[in-house]
């Protein structure tokens, strides 16, 4: 059962972001460059950031955002089942299709 959101320790985050590194990283093509970043906090949501090489973003989002979207579920009950939320975030440049 899930603990209630309350304060959250920098172990606790920085045991989330090793495991969603990991995660992604077994999902794009270069998985050296992910980059996970604590960018901020919104009431008691960590916001996360998620870096990936310019051509891995289409296999990070999948089609239609599937996999982001299973990624967004994944990473909110794991948060969940330690007492926090989180939101991720997935920064895409513009202009390329």
């Amino acid at each position: 059962m899930a603990r209630a959101p309350g304060p959250v320790s920098l172990d606790a985050v920085a045991e989330f972001r090793r495991w969603l590194t990991a995660l992604i990283g077994g999902i794009v093509k270069t998985p050296t460059a992910v980059s996970i970043n604590d960018i901020g906090r919104a009431h008691e949501t960590i916001v996360i950031e998620c870096i990936v090489d310019e051509p891995d973003t289409g296999r990070l989002l999948g089609v239609h955002d599937e996999t982001i979207a299973l990624l967004q579920r994944l990473a909110a009950r794991y948060a969940a089942l330690r007492g926090f939320r989180v939101s991720l975030v997935v920064p895409q440049r513009r202009g390329r299709r």
